[in-house]
């Protein structure tokens, strides 16, 4: 995992891209390269926009060109799509897992990734979460994964709204595949 901050005071792009390049190369060396797997995780983007920002596209796809095999962004306190870039997923924000901003719904939304791994393929399994609010003043501090109606509405919302060309990847139910 290699994290990224955006915020112009930290954000060291030039840093994070060759420290990807480095990651890499280290465990291509070490093992196999269908072993190694390179997840950056970015803290970037618009807060409560629900599509990402040019610089997030841009971002992305430069992380992704510099070896990393998945983007998992957040910030933006809301769900922002996917995009399968050169085989390569990248979640431009998970929204909210666990946070005290329970005054819209698409606040208390969040996404899960379940990860597997294989030679053929990677498989996803997205778990949309909601945050239960059991108070008007105060959000209890409890994360549950989304009833399957409301589950099936955001994989669906995700479905819709994939940023770039939709090719590259299956959706089944809850999962995406990637083939490798």
């Amino acid at each position: 995992l290699i994290g990224f901050e955006e915020a112009p005071w930290m954000a060291d792009q030039a840093r994070t891209l060759a420290s990807i390049k480095q990651r890499k190369q280290e465990c291509v060396r070490a093992a196999p390269a269908r072993s190694c797997f390179v997840i950056v995780v970015p803290h970037w983007g618009v807060e409560y926009k629900r599509l990402p920002s040019q610089r997030q596209k841009t971002l992305a796809h430069q992380f992704i060109d510099a070896g990393a095999d998945m983007v998992v962004g957040g910030h933006p306190h809301v769900v922002q799509p996917f995009e399968v870039y050169k085989g390569k997923p990248i979640f431009y924000s998970l929204g909210n897992f666990l946070f005290d901003q329970w005054f819209s719904k698409e606040t208390k939304e969040g996404l899960m990734l379940r990860i597997s791994l294989n030679e053929k393929d990677l498989a996803i399994q997205i778990v949309p979460t909601v945050i239960d609010c059991a108070a008007a003043l105060r959000c209890a501090a409890t994360v549950a994964v989304a009833p399957k109606k409301d589950a099936k509405k955001q994989i669906a919302w995700l479905a819709k709204n994939v940023v770039g060309k939709k090719v590259g990847y299956i959706i089944e139910g809850d999962t995406l595949h990637v083939p490798r």
